[in-house]
């Protein structure tokens, strides 16, 4: 793969996966506050900074977004699961320091709720990857085939 197509990929991925932990605690944060598990503003506020710290401290610990990482699919997917179960530790391991109330079941649903999206996600960029590689390979294709027109038409000139 190109050394620009996996500059964007990694970009993508790093953007898009810390949007993932970011919605994920929002949409568990709306659910258990519309259905009688009140969570106070405040614990929302503070910890969404927290968890997306978390996250990028996690992957950096694991090279989720090197180039070797996002290059071959399996390395990608084995990264992006020790850094969840690392983020999982980070995160909780935050809340406990700081003596923060909150729901168990929140943070059961909350995890769930992310393992459920990154198989979504990882699923899509393996979709994305052979798209981007499929273009590529047309793109490189097209070129070969021009490159031999022209050679061809040359030699008929002369």
């Amino acid at each position: 793969m190109q050394n620009i197509t996996l500059n964007f990929l990694r970009f993508a991925l790093a953007i898009t996966d810390l949007l993932l932990i970011n919605f994920c605690f929002l949409i568990c944060y709306s659910i258990f506050n519309k259905y009688g598990f009140v969570i106070d503003q405040s614990f929302y506020n503070e910890n969404i900074i927290v968890s997306g710290f978390c996250w990028l401290v996690s992957t950096a610990v694991f090279g989720l977004y090197s180039i070797k990482s996002v290059a071959r699919p399996y390395y990608m997917k084995a990264a992006t699961w020790k850094s969840i179960i690392f983020y999982t530790i980070l995160f909780l391991g935050a809340l406990l320091l700081k003596n923060a109330e909150f729901e168990q079941s929140f943070l059961a649903s909350f995890y769930i709720l992310i393992a459920f999206s990154f198989i979504l996600s990882r699923l899509a960029g393996d979709l994305l990857r052979r798209l981007l590689d499929r273009s590529i390979k047309i793109c490189d294709i097209a070129a070969a085939f021009r490159k031999h027109l022209q050679r061809r038409t040359c030699s008929f000139r002369a």
